[in-house]
């Protein structure tokens, strides 16, 4: 039984790097990264997911 749940995305920005590829590879450099705590995963990746569009 898990307590809780951690969940950690990556911030790709394309819109501010214009001229930037935007096909994701392994090289891909994030600037930042947004974490979520939930009592399971499905909460913590919603609550990353909406974090991600409020940076």
């Amino acid at each position: 039984m898990l307590d809780y749940c951690v969940v950690k995305l990556p911030r790709l920005p394309f819109d501010k790097f214009i001229s930037a590829k935007r096909t994701l590879t392994t090289q891909m450099k994030a600037t930042g990264e947004v974490m979520s705590i939930c009592d399971n995963f499905e909460g913590a990746l919603m609550k990353a997911i909406r974090s991600l569009g409020s940076m």
